[in-house]
């Protein structure tokens, strides 16, 4: 009989199926995530898990996972971490049975857009769940909102008189509107185009340019945080955010311009309208951020008091340019300065040119704020 070399070597007697490895293999598990806790770099990887989970595309399943020696931690009921806020839809259905959706996931692919003249029109200047002071909300947390007490403190937003005072800025920036023959783009994508003369780029230059030739310096950032990858987009635009208020501190106000989009249940686009001193305008919304969802936002109340009371000033100087209010779980990056918000500037059923004016429009309204405090 053969007899097997050693080497020396004592030679392990093998376990069917490995078996026997098991042991060291726990031992080596249970000695790893010791030292990892001594040195706090299990809680680099959580902080980093938790940030994926909540702001790009990770499952609340692998978050509850990773998290779940930190339940005892958890925020108060109605606090959950929240759905992707790039891709969370609003729900809310109109008069004529169209279903709202913020800022719409493209298709892929580009689709043609129908004529101008093809297009349904609506006005939304009531509805919701709350109303106060003339003023409509759908609020789709659990919080209860006072509208009348938050417009009662007047809110307002000191100027420092020295360095850009508003940022202008889109997470959605290649967001267009249905073209006609003045305003013909090539589309990158529904209703989308990098075209920066056609896409919310534009808008943004002219709330930019009032906002100048009324005294204010203002900031506007021409980044396309949606393009080539519409994933993730919040985040990049958190981050352009920062640095810019990082580098210019005297900055009180931000506005992130977007324009939303309707469409029915039958897949039927619309746009929202008012008539204004004999013109027809987009409809103007914001969109108001909180913590409901999991994300620090302690400033949301301050940042919805200056909105409502922006909303009440636009609806008083231009009866039927606001649609409803609408407070959501998300942040939406509103909690970078207590001046924050997401202004929605019509839908993607609009004109550019009806856009534009209604852009001109809040610009003057918010200046006139900012300034004057009234």
């Amino acid at each position: 009989m053969k007899h097997r070399k050693t080497y020396g070597r004592r030679v392990k007697p093998r376990h069917k199926n490995g078996y026997w490895r098991i042991p060291g293999i726990a031992l080596s598990l249970f000695l790893l995530v010791a030292v990892l806790s001594r040195t706090g770099f299990n809680t680099k990887i959580e902080g980093f898990i938790k940030k994926a989970a909540q702001n790009e595309s990770l499952s609340e399943a692998l978050l509850s996972i990773a998290l779940s020696e930190k339940m005892s931690e958890a925020p108060a009921k109605g606090d959950a971490p929240a759905p992707p806020e790039e891709t969370e839809p609003v729900t809310v259905l109109l008069p004529s049975e169209a279903l709202t959706m913020e800022s719409k996931i493209p298709l892929a692919g580009s689709e043609p857009a129908k004529p101008l003249e093809e297009v349904g029109s609506l006005s939304m200047t009531t509805g919701g769940n709350q109303k106060a002071d003339g003023i409509y909300m759908t609020n789709d947390t659990k919080y209860s909102i006072d509208i009348g007490g938050l417009l009662k403190k007047k809110a307002s937003i000191p100027l420092s008189g020295s360095g850009p005072q508003v940022l202008i800025m889109h997470t959605h920036g290649t967001e267009a509107y249905t073209p006609d023959t003045k305003n013909n783009y090539k589309a990158t994508d529904t209703d989308r185009t990098t075209d920066n003369r056609y896409n919310m780029i534009r808008v943004g230059n002219e709330i930019t340019q009032i906002l100048e030739d009324s005294g204010i310096e203002t900031i506007h950032s021409t980044l396309l945080h949606d393009y080539p990858a519409y994933s993730g987009c919040y985040n990049r635009a958190l981050d352009a955010i920062e640095k810019i208020c990082k580098d210019n501190p005297s900055i009180k106000v931000v506005v992130d311009v977007h324009r939303d989009a309707i469409i029915s249940t039958t897949g039927e686009k619309y746009k929202a309208v008012a008539t204004i001193n004999g013109k027809q305008a987009a409809q103007l919304m914001f969109v108001a951020g909180t913590d409901a969802g999991g994300l620090s936002h302690p400033n949301w109340q301050t940042n919805l008091a200056f909105q409502l009371r922006l909303h009440q000033k636009l609806n008083n100087l231009y009866p039927g340019i606001m649609r409803p209010i609408h407070v959501r779980t998300g942040r939406f990056n509103q909690h970078v300065t207590s001046g924050s918000m997401l202004l929605e500037v019509g839908t993607s059923g609009n004109s550019l040119d009806e856009a534009l004016y209604s852009a001109k429009l809040f610009a003057q309204a918010l200046a006139d704020l900012l300034l004057n405090n009234s």
